[in-house]
């Protein structure tokens, strides 16, 4: 079977499973469940900053769709992610469906009425797969974004207008096709924060030590192996159910891939990038 086929089949065979438990944990809770969910259209200009040749901007979609969700139950909350990227920002002619990433995470607490509800164990599955075309009918080479399963502890504190989460969290990367993978850290802050009903600011940020170095051998060693992601949201909510906005973004040693075949070396370029998007947000409830 085709390697990216099986990638696909996994991560639908782990979504159903998921989403499946949590429905049965929903039905249980459903007086105290709530469910908020909204898409997103993001519009990359990094490109106009960096030139079409940097690496950020050659591993950049030229838009994102998000489907994005939240709930709340008795005994913890779910969160979840599902990003469509199309096009490429190097390449204004690609108009591809060039891969979608799924991230799963489940907060559990089974001690809500108790002094220590702030803290919560934190479960989270992240996979994705691309596709090497650029445009409709093309033949192209697939290929898996990293598979990822995290476990750990989170921290709450939040208000009438303000939500913020701190993780420390284990991380597991599944093999890729290359026998790259194995184990490493993440540090996780998620925040949310309404001071007028017509501004919303949220976001998170990752830090983590990924275990594959520049010469593809596991190892929390190297100082390539170690990455962080920053992504404001700020929003301008138009009305209850439409706001405009924007994704900033910071990155830093960012992935290039396999640049030696023979001799499976992989590299990340040391650098910090700040990638805006332009973007509408639709709530659906």
């Amino acid at each position: 079977m085709n390697k990216n086929i099986k990638s696909w089949r996994n991560i639908a065979i782990v979504s159903i499973a998921l989403l499946a438990s949590n429905a049965v944990f929903s039905q249980e809770d459903a007086p105290t469940r709530t469910l908020q969910v909204n898409m997103q259209a993001h519009g990359n200009f990094s490109e106009l900053l960096y030139g079409k040749n940097s690496s950020l901007v050659q591993s950049l979609p030229l838009s994102t769709f998000t489907i994005e969700g939240s709930g709340a139950d008795r005994i913890g909350s779910t969160y979840f992610f599902v990003d469509l990227e199309v096009g490429n920002a190097s390449n204004l002619k690609n108009k591809m469906l060039g891969g979608t990433y799924l991230e799963f995470a489940r907060e559990w607490c089974f001690w809500g009425k108790s002094k220590a509800a702030a803290l919560t164990i934190h479960t989270e599955f992240d996979a994705g797969v691309g596709y090497g075309g650029d445009s409709w009918g093309s033949t192209g080479n697939g290929f898996e974004i990293k598979t990822a399963l995290l476990g750990g502890l989170s921290y709450s504190w939040f208000g009438d207008k303000y939500f913020f989460q701190i993780q420390l969290l284990n991380r597991y990367e599944l093999k890729d096709y290359y026998g790259c993978g194995g184990e490493g850290w993440q540090l996780t802050f998620v925040y949310s924060y309404e001071p007028v009903k017509w501004f919303t600011l949220a976001g998170y940020a990752d830090f983590w030590q990924n275990p594959i170095d520049n010469t593809g051998v596991k190892s929390l060693k190297r100082e390539r192996s170690f990455h962080f992601a920053i992504e404001p949201y700020i929003w301008f909510n138009v009305t209850d159910y439409l706001a405009i906005g924007s994704r900033l973004r910071f990155t830093y040693n960012n992935y290039t891939g396999l640049v030696d075949e023979a001799e499976n070396i992989f590299d990340y370029d040391r650098k910090a990038y700040f990638a805006p998007t332009i973007a509408l947000k639709w709530n659906i409830n």
